[in-house]
């Protein structure tokens, strides 16, 4: 990480469990890793679902992208739901002065998810929200993005599948983006 690159970075937090559910501090996968749930080669790196995502600029998906920095992550789950809620500061402020003053805000980011999971059936869906700077050469705009995903386990094949949205993609106004896939996984 001496070269600035995240890529090889994995999660370090701490935090407090209990029946409140989990809270932690510090760098977490955000709601959007868990995507590789609904891929059908895991979310490896011979996924398409993550090359795509990953060179679209996209985070919901298992790259270095879904990992934040000086974040705060809530879980918490009841019976057959799950859900988590984050929020990053991110570690590139860079305090660029605006056309109203300095912007201690340029990289912050928060993220939400419901899952479901019961028997065969699962399905979930994500939101991400990811400010770019001022200074950003494509825009200044916040890229959001969502996912649904859903799998159903037929026992001897497992059918799976993703649909996601961004829009204003790495902060340039009107970069929309759709991907979707559909796979099986056989054991």
């Amino acid at each position: 990480a001496a070269s600035g690159d995240d890529f090889f970075t994995r999660q370090a937090y701490v935090g407090l469990k209990g029946g409140f559910g989990q809270l932690t501090l510090g760098r977490h996968e955000a709601p959007g890793y868990y995507i590789y749930e609904f891929d059908g080669i895991g979310g490896s790196g011979a996924s398409a679902l993550v090359q795509v995502s990953n060179f679209l600029g996209l985070t919901i998906h298992t790259g270095a992208r879904a990992r934040w920095s000086n974040s705060a992550l809530y879980t918490g789950s009841y019976q057959a739901v799950s859900w988590s809620a984050i929020y990053s500061a991110g570690n590139n402020e860079t305090d660029s002065a605006g056309p109203n003053g300095v912007d201690n805000n340029d990289d912050d980011r928060f993220g939400l998810s419901l899952k479901y999971a019961s028997g065969p059936l699962s399905a979930t869906a994500i939101y991400h929200n990811v400010k770019y700077n001022k200074l950003n050469a494509l825009g200044d705009e916040t890229q959001k993005e969502w996912a649904l995903g859903a799998a159903y386990d037929f026992g001897m094949v497992k059918l799976v599948g993703s649909y996601q949205q961004g829009r204003d993609v790495m902060g340039q106004k009107d970069r929309d983006i759709d991907v979707w896939q559909v796979g099986t996984i056989i054991p």
